[in-house]
């Protein structure tokens, strides 16, 4: 699920880019991958905090711009909009399956 997210392989950059004080190469391999632990966690909390809420706003978002464009008509930036929800909402539910299929494998 982690390497879906557009900003997994920054995070893990931005973390290992860090410097350390370790003064032989197995103690900077192991203050980075502490860092990078507590990095990833952290980021986990924030990022996937709550896959369902996230699921449950975007549909809402496409619904009501769906409704918009029945109600008043399509304009360029209504239907570029709905692209965009739709986009992020498949994103988010390709997440949420790959979530659910580690989760009945475990």
């Amino acid at each position: 699920m982690w390497t879906t997210h557009p900003s997994f392989m920054h995070t893990i950059s931005n973390s290992w880019a860090q410097h350390t004080t370790a003064s032989s190469p197995i103690q900077l391999v192991t203050q980075k991958l502490k860092r990078l632990k507590a990095t990833l966690k952290n980021w986990n909390c924030v990022v996937f905090k709550n896959i369902y809420m996230e699921m449950e706003e975007t549909s809402e978002a496409l619904n009501a711009i769906q409704v918009e464009a029945a109600l008043y008509g399509d304009t360029e930036d209504r239907l570029l909009t709905e692209i965009d929800c739709m986009v992020h909402l498949n994103t988010v539910l390709h997440q949420h399956h790959i979530n659910s299929t580690k989760r009945n494998r475990l």
